[in-house]
């Protein structure tokens, strides 16, 4: 199973992973890492990296940030760089997406994965409004 960490400037992060678990029960090897403003940079990544050691029993983790050339995101990037254990890091982290990735986790190779956050993440994106027209002709 791959382990997830999610992380954003703010609580969202551990939100998000609340919801999911209201959703879908509790989940192991999943992660929120939370950056607040008095974060400094070795707090971050020493925050990012003590997730990723507690994920090193999973097949692999996938870390999912807010937006791309973040903080967040740029000290996960950094961690790519290390062959301890494969990571990916994918942006615009979203309620659809986190549902795709906690159902296909246990199904799906990483890359496998990363590509399916990508899709979910984006499917769950529309406007809803133009949608109900839609379906109402």
């Amino acid at each position: 199973m791959i382990g997830i960490i999610v992380t954003t400037c703010g609580k969202l992060a551990s939100d998000f992973i609340e919801t999911v678990e209201m959703v879908l029960g509790k989940q192991e090897l999943a992660e929120a890492v939370v950056v607040i403003p008095q974060d400094s940079a070795d707090d971050i990544t020493s925050n990012l990296k003590a997730a990723v050691e507690k994920l090193q029993r999973s097949d692999g983790v996938l870390i999912l940030t807010g937006i791309f050339g973040e903080s967040c995101c740029n000290f996960s990037l950094s961690l790519c760089r290390q062959d301890d254990i494969p990571l990916r890091v994918v942006t615009g982290v979203n309620l659809p997406m986190l549902f795709k990735v906690f159902t296909y986790r246990s199904m799906l190779n990483l890359d496998e994965l990363a590509e399916r956050a990508c899709e979910g993440g984006q499917e769950g994106i529309f406007d809803a409004t133009e949608r109900i027209k839609v379906s109402e002709r």
